[in-house]
């Protein structure tokens, strides 16, 4: 194991703690994944960060937060089941690492010069109810270190997330 390897190991439980105050003190959907997304760059220095959510009657998953992104690239980005890094990260509902993306026949390119990617599934109660992706332009820059970590942030987060949307749906039928 290196040196950062276990420096990221050291940082593992901390980290998961803090993820799970925030997914837990907090039902803003907004803030918590902004918050999770500090979190993350502690031990993770991405260059794009983005929670994907899945529209379940069209089967395609939309940007709902990101750093890193242009605004029209995020808002304008719809990935089908199966298709790119993200929609198969959601299909086959397990973490995908890519080291050099520009050598996957089913990488999308949304961002110019973009080589490692890492797509994890969100998933709540047997359910992909959507992924977070992040990348960098590095060849090779994630590692299997890396998707243990944000499998487990994944696992958290995403009972956070629909929480969350549970609560913004409840809210909107009290008010009317």
């Amino acid at each position: 194991m290196t040196a950062s390897q276990t420096g990221l190991a050291s940082e593992v439980e901390p980290l998961l703690l803090e993820v799970a105050d925030v997914v837990n003190t907090t039902l803003d959907l907004e803030t918590t994944l902004k918050r999770v997304a500090e979190l993350v760059r502690k031990v993770i220095d991405y260059e794009i960060f983005a929670i994907l959510l899945l529209n379940e009657q069209r089967q395609e998953l939309y940007v709902r937060f990101h750093v890193g992104y242009p605004a029209e690239v995020a808002d304008r980005l719809r990935v089908k089941m199966g298709q790119g890094v993200t929609g198969r990260a959601a299909q086959t509902r397990q973490a995908v690492l890519v080291a050099d993306a520009t050598q996957e026949s089913f990488y999308l390119e949304a961002v110019p010069n973009v080589h490692s990617e890492l797509a994890i599934p969100l998933i709540v109660k047997n359910r992909v109810i959507g992924v977070i992706d992040i990348e960098a332009r590095e060849k090779g820059y994630f590692t299997e270190e890396h998707k243990r970590l944000l499998t487990l942030i994944a696992s958290r987060m995403a009972v956070g997330i629909e929480n969350a949307r549970l609560h913004t749906r409840t809210t909107r039928q009290a008010r009317t």
